[in-house]
This record gives structure tokens, sequence and C-alpha cells, in this order.
């Protein structure tokens, strides 16, 4: 498993929050849920005049979808490949890697009612395949659409430094929710670092 992982996040989200913005990052987030590519277009209106977003993006990276919490039929809507296709056309990112695949199923994370009862960073890993294929870039950025404790994106992140042992991994979220606080606006882009504590199991995120 993976010590550390650099993340960066677009927006925030606010699940029980009553100000308007808190309510409108719901509808964000449902929009983001259900594959409406609408937010992610309008985000890069937004990402384009932040220096710090952008070169984020830079060496033509790789965008690697979050797989969903069940393996993927064909056919089925899948949420953070929307979002990468999306930013690819958008010109952030040289390309799209499914590479990495749900092979059996885990709990959905936002059906549980706190920290304890979500799947593990190991359930999250032992549920994960990453197949290797040749790449243009040596860099892959994982996109998921909302973070929140970083034990999905660590696990992907490690079952991709497995089958890709040099390459550079990072993360990206459209969102990012910190419990249950309230938010007094939307945009908020933050960068940070997430470590993985291998005796406790736990993923600790900067704040």
């Amino acid at each position: 498993m993976l010590s550390s992982l650099d993340f960066a996040t677009f927006s925030r989200y606010s699940p029980k929050g009553g100000s308007k913005y808190a309510q409108k990052s719901r509808t964000l987030r449902g929009l983001l849920k259900n594959g409406n590519p609408v937010m992610t277009q309008n985000a890069f209106k937004i990402i384009k005049g932040i220096p710090e977003l952008m070169t984020y993006f830079e060496g033509n990276p790789i965008l690697v979808p979050v797989p969903r919490s069940s393996p993927i039929k064909e056919g089925a809507l899948w949420p953070t490949k929307v979002i990468t296709d999306e930013l690819v056309k958008l010109g952030l990112g040289s390309g799209v890697s499914t590479c990495l695949k749900r092979i059996k199923s885990v709990p959905k994370s936002s059906f549980q009612t706190g920290a304890d009862n979500r799947p593990s960073v190991l359930n999250h890993y032992e549920s994960l395949q990453a197949d290797f294929e040749f790449l243009d870039s040596n860099t892959m950025i994982l996109v998921d659409d909302v973070l929140t404790l970083g034990r999905t994106t660590m696990a992907c992140a490690s079952r991709l430094s497995e089958a890709f042992p040099n390459a550079e991994i990072k993360v990206f979220a459209l969102m990012r929710t910190r419990g249950f606080e309230d938010v007094n606006k939307l945009v908020e882009p933050r960068f940070g670092t997430m470590t993985f504590n291998k005796y406790s199991g736990k993923v600790q995120m900067p704040d």
C-alpha cells in the first residue's frame, strides 16, 4: 500500500449544511453522480483561471476514473468516466485509461451511517484490479467525483502503483467534503497529501 498520496480538489460539498452554498453543493453533487457533464464543463471555465489547478494537470497526464462500488456492466453509467472524458475534451489530460477495475462489490460509502461502517482501505484494495497497458505518459491522475475519507483513492492509487511502478500517481476530485460542516462558498481549491498508517489501516487527511 502507498504511504502517501497527493491530491487536489476544486469545490466544497456539504451533505447537511443549511447555507445556500451547501444546498447548491448538494445539487451539483447530484449532477455528478448522475453523469451530467454540465458541472465539469462549467467548472473548467473557472479552473482555467486558477493557475495552481492548471499546473496540477501539466505534463500530459493520463486520467484514470475511479471505479464504482461494484463491477461495471457494459453500457452502465460510470460518473467518473464522464468526468475524465470531459476533462480531456477540455484539454486537461492527454487521454483516459480504464485500466483500473472493480472486480467485486463493496458497500456504497454514501449509504453508510458513519466512517466506521464504510469499507476500509483494505476492503477497497482487495476489490480492485489494475491491468498494465502501454501509456503515453508517466503521470497518472486518478479522478474521483467526491473526496471524503480518502480510502477509495488510496486503495486505487496503490493498485495503480503496482501495475505502473514508474508512474507518478496523484488524485483530483471535483468536490471534497469534510464531515457535516457547512460551507460559505463553493469554489475552494485545496491541495494536500493524504497518508496511510499501515498499523491502523486508516488514511489521515491533512485537515
